[in-house]
């Protein structure tokens, strides 16, 4: 929530109308910076991709995991991209006017592997877009982050 709270500006500018849903706080044990920094990228894409749209925020428990959802109502993604907007230094599209350098999702999914998660997108061109960063709450015994752990409560 306070992620999403410092990005309202960002939000406003793009004309984009942003709702957060679920627990207002979740119990987990991952770097917390590195994770607001994976949701601060799939926001600033949705403004970026998406301006005018509907964004919404998910935050929910499934068992051990957590699972947060970034969906728009914006123009969509088409399927024949959906693996290349992850690698380093691609963007949404060849022709887009968005600036950047082409790093947010690349380094939003070496986040979220490293804290043994996934990202994954679901969208269709004319569709909307939603991303959906799936990660345990806790770590196994002997697994280790490159940097400092943090508890983290809220997003």
């Amino acid at each position: 929530r306070d992620v999403i709270s410092r990005m309202d500006v960002l939000m406003r500018a793009a004309g984009c109308d942003m709702t957060i849903r679920g627990p207002d706080s979740i119990p987990a044990f991952f770097d917390s910076r590195r994770i607001e920094q994976a949701v601060i990228n799939l926001l600033a894409n949705a403004a970026k991709y998406a301006p005018g749209s509907r964004i919404e925020v998910a935050l929910s428990v499934d068992g051990d995991n957590v699972r947060v959802e970034v969906r728009d109502d914006g123009p969509g993604i088409p399927p024949k991209d959906h693996d290349r907007i992850f690698k380093a230094f691609n963007r949404g599209t060849a022709k887009s006017a968005a600036e950047g350098l082409g790093l947010g999702l690349f380094v939003t999914q070496g986040v979220i592997r490293a804290h043994g998660g996934t990202v994954s997108l679901v969208s269709k061109p004319g569709e909307g877009t939603c991303f959906t960063i799936e990660m345990p709450r806790w770590r196994p015994c002997g697994a280790r982050l490159r940097r400092s752990r943090r508890v983290a409560t809220s997003l």
